[in-house]
């Protein structure tokens, strides 16, 4: 579980979980669990790294962090509407959006 974790942080695609995962198991020539088992370590690994990203999402910006958000959703509108569209995905939907506001107003 580990290692999914750490692989997610890297890269949130299922399947290049998946093939770090069987290559890290091949390096130690450890068996291949069924793909259930994999199914459900990859499916822990992306909760978990959507839960991570949106702990830091809730944390309190510092003022150079929140000038320079600030400054790119100005700069470029699509910006603050693709943030939208991903953090709507994420369980704290409405949070979510409303910090974008708040950064914005």
């Amino acid at each position: 579980m580990q290692l999914a974790e750490q692989v997610a942080r890297r890269d949130i695609t299922p399947g290049f979980i998946v093939a770090e995962i069987i290559a890290y198991l091949r390096q130690y020539r450890v068996e291949c669990p069924d793909y259930m088992r994999l199914q459900r370590v990859v499916s822990q690994a992306l909760t978990a790294e959507r839960e991570r990203l949106a702990a830091l999402l809730f944390t309190p910006l510092d003022d150079p962090t929140k000038a320079a958000l600030v400054a790119l959703l100005v700069k470029d509108g699509t910006l603050l509407n693709w943030l939208r569209s991903k953090l709507c995905i994420a369980t704290h939907c409405r949070a979510s959006l409303a910090l974008l506001d708040r950064l914005r107003g």
